[in-house]
């Protein structure tokens, strides 16, 4: 969180509002002892990496890599037996199958699950059809995803910044 968005510094023991669930004050933050430790843990995955359980959103049912709600630390930042909360994760798709052999990738790459953009945009299409069947999506969403897939700079390009795949112009 970004220091001049968040009024306390909770690095310096003393007394914070805390969230109107819990009326009060809260003392000795940070508290001295919590309990025993709490073990966090990950949802299991299917073989692309992704999350499974729950309503799978249109990125997981026809992905260009894996997303996952948690990072992994780095060996470089220390701790790299834990995660970095609150952060999410994206790892692309090799883009052929030359690449993801010469990186050793054992998920398919985007050239044998799409072999064309048409064949995304396909399966998108399908994926994003059957969401609105199951109320999920509006049929304007569903439209929206379709013409963003048809947008994508074909082999994809990931980007920082939304929808997270260079477009055509």
């Amino acid at each position: 969180m970004v220091a001049d968005h968040f009024p306390f510094n909770f690095t310096k023991p003393g007394k914070y509002p805390v969230p109107i669930a819990y009326v009060g004050l809260q003392d000795n933050v940070p508290p001295a002892y919590f309990g025993p430790p709490y073990e966090t843990r990950v949802p299991y995955f299917d073989a692309d990496g992704n999350g499974i359980g729950g309503i799978r959103p249109l990125e997981l049912r026809a992905p260009l890599g894996t997303y996952q709600g948690w990072n992994p630390r780095c060996d470089t930042c220390g701790a790299a037996n834990f995660l970095v909360p609150f952060d999410v994760s994206f790892w692309p798709f090799p883009l052929t199958e030359a690449e993801r052999k010469a990186k050793n990738d054992p998920r398919p790459s985007i050239e044998a699950r799409y072999p064309s953009q048409g064949a995304y945009v396909a399966k998108v299409a399908a994926e994003a059809a059957d969401l609105e069947k199951q109320g999920f999506m509006l049929q304007e969403d569903v439209q929206a995803a379709i013409q963003r897939a048809r947008n994508m700079v074909w082999p994809p390009v990931p980007t920082n910044l939304f929808p997270f795949w260079q477009m055509k112009h």
